[in-house]
């Protein structure tokens, strides 16, 4: 194994964030042998966290931690305690692919092998600067922005009246939006004007859809940026929708005793209720799908899906709120 060997490999590959100064041990060797050698050459190594044991032919067979080596008594040999149950990469992995093994199976570093024979191992270190990168690569371009089209790395930097362009559209769709769930509320008039205590909880519905709409789409973006090879669509909702269903059904239930209590109407009280479960409801698809069908569109969700989402959410919300209002009273 040889630093300059890292030169044949690509630049965003676990071959090329590897080091390969690392303790190695065979499996015959006592643990009295390997700890002399650790305390004789730790200048030349990078890491001592793990030891790996190499075979004649330099195959890996298993690794030890520094713990287990000053742990267990000195006259023991490394094929007492190594174990063998590897995780590994080969040289060409993609490096988010590293931080992935890193991170699921709660390993300080990952060795890298080829044909069985360990080339290096890429550090924690790396592994966590691999990762800040990797997320903040992986938001840019959900974001529907890569360094071809990203003129400006600081946003202060940025013209003013590029920001107000960038900006403006989504804000006059949602200007517009917000003028159409006025006229909807408008057909339902009529119910409002029998039940005035409706309007009064108009703002907590739509408040309530959107912070968990906003919630839902910022885990959406977080887990997208870092577990976007893993996770698939329809699960990743599937998900979402349980753990809003019990979220929509504690606020709704919380919100009928409240309100029955305070304003002494538990019919009106469980009707809101039930309007506040469906909103909530509703707000998993808007918050996932928006940004993700704008990011397939090739739009800028970092500037869309929060106007379009909101507005989407608060016509929606307004709908369903005063429909079941209007089936119910």
């Amino acid at each position: 194994m040889t630093e300059n060997n890292k030169e044949n490999y690509p630049s965003d590959s676990a071959g090329r964030q590897m080091t390969a100064k690392i303790p190695l041990a065979k499996p015959e060797e006592t643990l009295f042998d390997v700890e002399k050698r650790l305390r004789e050459r730790k200048a030349e190594y990078e890491t001592i966290n793990y030891i790996y044991v190499i075979d004649d032919r330099e195959i890996l067979v298993g690794v030890a931690s520094i713990k287990d080596i000053f742990r267990w008594p000195k006259e023991k040999r490394v094929k007492e305690i190594m174990k063998t149950k590897l995780v590994t990469a080969s040289p060409f992995t993609d490096q988010e692919k590293v931080v992935n093994l890193a991170l699921a199976h709660n390993l300080k570093a990952i060795p890298v092998v080829e044909t069985g024979r360990i080339l290096g191992v890429v550090l924690s270190d790396k592994i966590i600067s691999i990762l800040n990168r990797e997320f903040h690569e992986d938001i840019l371009h959900f974001s529907g922005i890569s360094k071809a089209r990203l003129e400006y790395e600081n946003t202060l930097s940025v013209p003013l009246l590029q920001g107000v362009r960038h900006r403006l559209p989504w804000l006059i769709i949602g200007l517009f939006g917000g003028i159409g769930a006025a006229q909807i509320m408008g057909f339902f008039e009529k119910i409002i004007s029998q039940n005035l205590i409706l309007a009064f909880f108009t703002p907590l519905i739509v408040y309530l859809s959107d912070a968990v709409g906003t919630q839902i789409q910022t885990i959406f973006v977080r887990d997208l940026a870092i577990r976007n090879h893993i996770f698939s669509l329809k699960r990743y909702i599937a998900k979402q929708f349980s753990i809003t269903f019990l979220l929509a059904l504690i606020c709704s239930i919380l919100f009928s005793i409240a309100a029955s209590l305070i304003w002494q109407d538990f019919y009106l009280s469980l009707v809101v209720g039930i309007a506040i479960f469906f909103t909530l409801i509703s707000a998993v698809l808007i918050a996932i799908l928006i940004p993700f069908l704008l990011f397939r569109l090739g739009t800028d969700p970092a500037f869309g899906s929060g106007p379009s989402a909101t507005i989407l959410q608060d016509i929606l919300s307004v709908v369903i709120y005063f429909s079941i209002a209007s089936l119910m009273l």
